[in-house]
């Protein structure tokens, strides 16, 4: 009796002889069959030999005689992955990636403008309390001199130390540093709405780049996000919020990162709420569109919003 087995490798005849399995004849696959059987399955081969399927014992026969094969099957899986791991890098990975590097640089520019304010008001106190934006006040002592600072801002006395060249350089250099960080954070955020209107232009026209780009990463990519209820996505970013409602028995909450979107924040307080479950029954709307890469409605579907609150 003869019998014909197909794995990724290729196919193989046996004869059984006496209960025995003797290897007759072999093919191995070209890379095209491989391909065509990894993406459409065993129909799509055509087979050189023909024969009965092996039962479960003459399979392990088979698996045994077949095991010098092993090497083979590694290289083709690890080719494989590989293949598996390049193409699944998509838009929703960018994104993801560019909103946590943003944060990132969100965090670093807080931690290190607050450095630089405590260092240099150890120069010129007096400049630190007048300009409150870290961003400007690292760009202004990292381009003017003291004494430019002091007649811009009026400012007739200092009660900072006299320090040398070389420890004022150093403030100066920190300065221009974490203005780098800023601007970076600037290109980071016109970069990720680049993204955002490629991969998800609905979405980006009803809610913006950074509540868009924050749902899709908390969502995993625009499928997941076009998979969930609106219920859902209104939700989304109020995570603490919601256990402690389920632990605690605290009010739940209305919303979530959608809170800080303009048609939720100009509405009164009683009606959030309501505004909220609008807004994210459109973006539920919006992400499935652009998962099937529908016609653009994000422009209409936001007027509709703005008319009704």
């Amino acid at each position: 009796m003869k019998i014909s087995f197909v794995n990724i490798i290729g196919e193989y005849l046996f004869e059984e002889k006496n209960g025995k399995l003797f290897l007759i004849d072999s093919r191995e696959f070209s890379k095209k069959e491989q391909e065509e059987l990894v993406t459409k399955g065993i129909d799509s081969i055509k087979k050189k030999f023909s024969g009965e399927e092996p039962t479960n014992d003459q399979l392990k026969k088979i698996l045994q005689i077949l095991k010098n094969d092993a090497k083979k099957f590694k290289d083709f899986d690890t080719k494989n992955t590989k293949k598996n791991i390049r193409e699944s890098v998509s838009d929703d990975n960018l994104i993801i990636q560019t909103v946590g590097l943003i944060e990132d640089l969100e965090k670093v520019n807080n931690t290190l403008s607050k450095r630089l304010r405590e260092w240099h008001s150890l120069y010129a106190p007096e400049i630190s309390n007048k300009i409150g934006d870290n961003e400007g006040f690292s760009k202004a002592v990292s381009i003017k001199t003291k004494d430019e600072l002091f007649s811009e801002l009026k400012i007739t006395e200092s009660m900072g130390a006299s320090l040398k060249k070389s420890d004022v350089e150093e403030i100066i250099k920190l300065a221009k540093q974490v203005k780098e960080l800023f601007d970076e954070k600037k290109a980071k955020e016109k970069y990720l709405e680049t993204l955002m209107k490629r991969h998800a232009p609905n979405v980006y026209e009803i809610v913006g780049t950074m509540i868009g780009s924050k749902l899709i990463t908390f969502a995993g990519s625009v499928r997941q996000l076009s998979l969930m209820p609106a219920g859902t996505i209104q939700l989304l970013g109020a995570e603490t919020a919601l256990f402690r409602h389920i632990k605690s028995g605290s009010k739940p909450p209305k919303h979530g990162f959608i809170i800080n979107h303009p048609i939720v924040t100009g509405v009164p307080r009683k009606d959030k709420g309501k505004a909220a479950r609008a807004l994210a029954d459109k973006i539920s709307i919006c992400a499935k569109v652009d998962y099937f890469k529908g016609e653009p409605i994000g422009e209409t579907l936001k007027l509709e919003l703005m008319k009704k609150f």
